[in-house]
């Protein structure tokens, strides 16, 4: 059935389903998608309304010390959640990943490559993208194929077409034609009710309705911060205190980027060829160049991939193209129609850009713009890291989430390390003919530049993933520990990023919860 706003309803409204999914991003989606296809009646709870927004004006969140962009520019309320704003790239954890040790010897994930990787195969049909490897030495038709890698395992990420980005645009018709699914907005699930270890109701809150879901099982798919913090109320009552997890709300980590050169062309067109996003089965992947795992091992090195980027003026055929795009991707309409003046001035450059994906197939940088290679790499879990609840109320009586998140570990280590391999890979084959390598002079003190580094809201760690409660969170099935049937569903359960984007990694993982729920609930 098509959403239903709370705020048009009045008065207590009770339902009885089979399975209860809080939040309606990407990941409570594909969870809500795959449990009716498996014949489960669900209901899906949306606090936001019909359209997504970002919470990067809101306040909701506090902080001590340094803001965490994770928690407002990255995080978004509304139907499809944070899909209305990612870029949409796909890029898996990979099994070295997740077979990488902890600091006593113990693999970080509990669980194997080989029980998520399926599912990638799944999202890549429903996402409507290429379904052929990420690995660039498949790729033989394309020219850095012919490049000499040595110490580097480059891949080739994929990128959604625009139309597919907000997961709920692209699936509505899928998702409202299904008799077993009812999808509430603006509804806030703000408490739940127990019987012992279960949990029994989840109440939801509107402006005039109060909702009450009965559940069998219930998944909190809420984003990482709010499904946190969803968990840290849980066991603020005092029968589940003891229950609680020792590490709940903490190890809280991102993925952290920098500049790390200038890249200065001196041959565009060869360039453009080797390094510009290229079309390959009508899905577009951009070059992600990783050190192979036997580098990474014996150097001590955190998960990292450097790429290419643009940096294009707003008034460049690339930036129209791009801000226009993103509001059609968020259902801004007005927005999109707002920037059709500019089209006029931007025509050189949208020229060049239909030309080069006409003849070339390549997403061609802009001419105007300034290339940097970036470095995106992972933050390692510190337990000080948290998130936490203040004693604050907001206007529906819930408590703030706070944030304590510090950048003990800056990456300087690691900067230096891939300058010297991507020096010598540059010298190597030769692409100073190409482009010019100039590496970003970093400051003489004791930490980079705070301008040049930033988390890019990948929030995860606070509800890990561990075999028991002494180590983590939640199980193996994601089943928040001390509870019988609440379950947990987004990066949060992720005890480490590795080097991909996690958005695609967590999809997987509600997909793999939705087998284990039907099969249970059978």
């Amino acid at each position: 059935m098509k959403p239903v706003d709370l705020n048009q309803l009045s008065g207590e409204v009770l339902i009885e389903v089979d399975v209860c999914v809080i939040g309606a991003g990407p990941v409570g989606l594909c969870m809500a998608r795959r449990l009716t296809d498996r014949g489960l009646d669900v209901v899906l709870l949306e606090r936001g309304g019909a359209s997504a927004e970002s919470q990067s004006e809101s306040n909701e969140t506090g902080f001590d010390g340094r803001t965490y962009g994770g928690a407002t520019a990255g995080r978004a309320y509304g139907y499809g959640g944070t899909s209305s704003l990612w870029g949409g790239q796909l890029l898996p954890a990979t099994a070295h990943e997740f077979a990488a040790l902890d600091g006593d010897g113990t693999a970080c994930w509990p669980i194997p490559f080989s029980e998520v990787s399926p599912y990638y195969r799944t999202l890549d049909a429903w996402l409507r993208v290429d379904p052929s490897s990420f690995d660039l030495a498949q790729h033989r038709a394309h020219p850095l194929t012919r490049l000499d890698w040595a110490e580097f395992a480059p891949r080739l990420s994929k990128w959604l077409a625009f139309r597919q980005r907000n997961v709920a645009q692209a699936w509505r018709r899928q998702l409202n034609d299904r008799a077993n699914l009812k999808c509430f907005l603006n509804a806030r699930a703000i408490a739940f009710e127990r019987d012992g270890r279960s949990i029994r109701r989840v109440l939801v809150r509107g402006s005039q309705a109060r909702l009450i879901v009965s559940a069998r099982h219930i998944v909190i798919a809420a984003g990482a911060i709010e499904s946190t913090r969803l968990a840290l109320e849980l066991f603020e009552d005092p029968d589940m205190r003891a229950q609680r997890p020792a590490s709940l709300g903490h190890f809280l980590h991102d993925h952290l980027s920098v500049r790390l050169a200038r890249l200065i062309p001196v041959n565009r067109r060869t360039m453009l060829k080797l390094f510009a996003p290229a079309f390959l089965q009508g899905t577009m992947r951009s070059l992600r160049i990783e050190l192979a795992p036997k580098v990474t091992d014996a150097e001590k090195m955190p998960a990292a991939y450097a790429h290419v980027i643009a940096a294009a003026p707003p008034a460049s055929g690339f930036a129209v193209i791009r801000d226009v795009l993103r509001s059609l991707q968020r259902r801004h309409l007005g927005a999109a129609a707002q920037l059709i003046p500019r089209v006029i001035g931007a025509l050189p450059g949208l020229v060049d850009i239909l030309f080069w994906r006409a003849v070339h197939r390549r997403l061609a940088f802009p001419r105007e713009s300034d290339l940097f290679l970036q470095l995106d790499f992972q933050q390692l879990p510190d337990v000080h890291n948290r998130i936490y609840l203040s004693d604050e109320l907001d206007e529906q009586g819930c408590r703030r989430a706070r944030i304590d998140w510090k950048l003990r570990d800056d990456g300087r280590a690691l900067m230096t390390e891939y300058e010297t391999h991507l020096s010598r890979w540059w010298q190597r084959n030769q692409l100073g003919r190409v482009a010019e390598l100039s590496f970003i002079e970093r400051s003489s003190g004791d930490a980079v530049d705070p301008v040049n580094i930033y988390d890019i809201y990948h929030p995860a760690g606070t509800t890990r993933m561990a075999q028991d409660v002494t180590r983590g969170c939640v199980d193996t099935n994601l089943r928040l520990f001390g509870t019988e049937n609440l379950y947990v569903a987004s990066t949060s359960v992720f005890p480490v990023l590795g080097a991909a984007n996690p958005t695609y990694t967590a999809m997987a993982l509600g997909l793999r919860l939705a087998d284990h729920i039907a099969r249970i609930a059978a």
